[in-house]
């Protein structure tokens, strides 16, 4: 078997981000349509809480049909209604692509159909 020789890649495009959410309720939990759809970011027991997001995307194309993207996300949360704060990275993956395979490893935010 013989592999082509790839070359060297560039950077095609890099991309970030920033981005401040914060939420209340006057009962002891979130209601449920604040809190579903957000991959475990909001916890349901948190009456108040406040979140700074802030990630990254890089894309590499290293010839016509091969590409290659990674990309890290990290979260900063704090409740107000109980002590502590966190702070933990939600994304991190790379995927790779030759044609119409992908190759992806990591933990990505996907959702159905994209």
């Amino acid at each position: 078997m013989i592999l082509p020789f790839l070359g060297i890649a560039q950077v095609d495009s890099l991309t970030y981000y920033v981005d401040m959410w914060g939420g209340g309720a006057n009962q002891p939990y979130m209601p449920h349509w604040l809190v579903a759809s957000r991959y475990g970011v909001i916890d349901d027991d948190h009456s108040q809480v406040g979140l700074l997001k802030a990630g990254g995307t890089s894309f590499f194309r290293i010839n016509k049909q091969f590409t290659i993207e990674a990309g890290l996300e990290g979260i900063a949360r704090t409740s107000f209604t109980r002590a502590g704060s966190d702070i933990f990275i939600q994304q991190g993956y790379v995927k790779a692509k030759y044609g119409i395979f992908d190759l992806s490893g990591g933990r990505v935010e996907k959702t159905l159909g994209t």
